[in-house]
């Protein structure tokens, strides 16, 4: 007995049938004058249409070192996020911003933001495509009750612990940073991005007589040069 098909054929012979309960012990070979196929199995590869250059863009955000852009996509009917590297960025403030979508890759996690590709002719990269940022949220939703908001609060200590179980530290924490993806019924997610100034533990990317970046900067620090790194992660 076979099941043949143009590229694949499958032979189950009468014994391994007869093992496997297929067939009743007492059934007898039967010759095989003629047979079709059942089914076919191709390799072919389903594209789908790139419609990304196709659809107007709307800036909704822009950072030291990008801009973020939102769109629908016309095949999947539904928005992304598109963040783009501005053009006067320096060969190391370039290197960050690929350094960025790399990390956000290889993290997988449900309250850090999600990333999908790097397109190096424009320095950009598609990203889920989140609601609020948490400032917005708050301020549009000021009569959260105290366990919506410790669901929040606690979304974002999971966020924060999943980094430094990877020996990361964002170092740009700021209200603005968190978004927001609101669901139905008051339902939100927290998730965690803008990783432009992500410290890897194994990193010497971070150097001194650099200019202060981040959105929360100490005042008692009016340069950045001979500090000493110290990390511990737990």
């Amino acid at each position: 007995m076979s099941i043949l098909s143009k590229e694949t054929e499958l032979v189950v012979t009468v014994e391994t049938a007869k093992q496997l309960g297929l067939l009743p012990e007492e059934f007898e070979k039967i010759p095989l004058i003629k047979y079709e196929s059942i089914f076919t199995v191709t390799n072919k590869i389903i594209s789908i249409p790139n419609t990304n250059h196709n659809n107007s863009l709307a800036v909704i955000g822009e950072g030291a070192f990008s801009i973020v852009k939102k769109y629908k996509d016309q095949y999947y009917d539904k928005f992304f996020a598109l963040k783009q590297a501005k053009r006067n960025l320096t060969d190391r403030e370039l290197a960050r911003f690929k350094r960025e979508f790399e990390i956000l890759h290889d993290l997988s996690f449900p309250y850090v933001l999600e990333v999908y590709s790097y397109n190096y002719e424009n320095n950009s990269y598609l990203m889920e495509l989140c609601d609020f940022t948490l400032h917005d949220y708050i301020s549009k939703n000021n009569q959260l009750s105290f366990k919506n908001r410790k669901k929040l609060a606690l979304q974002f200590l999971y966020g924060i612990n999943y980094l430094h179980k990877k020996k990361l530290l964002h170092r740009d924490i700021s209200i603005r940073n968190i978004l927001v993806k609101s669901y139905d019924f008051s339902s939100a997610i927290i998730k965690l991005s803008d990783f432009g100034l992500i410290k890897e533990e194994i990193s010497a990317f971070t150097k001194t007589d650099t200019d202060m970046k981040g959105t929360r900067i100490d005042p008692s620090l009016d340069f950045f040069k001979n500090y000493e790194i110290k990390m511990k992660f737990r």
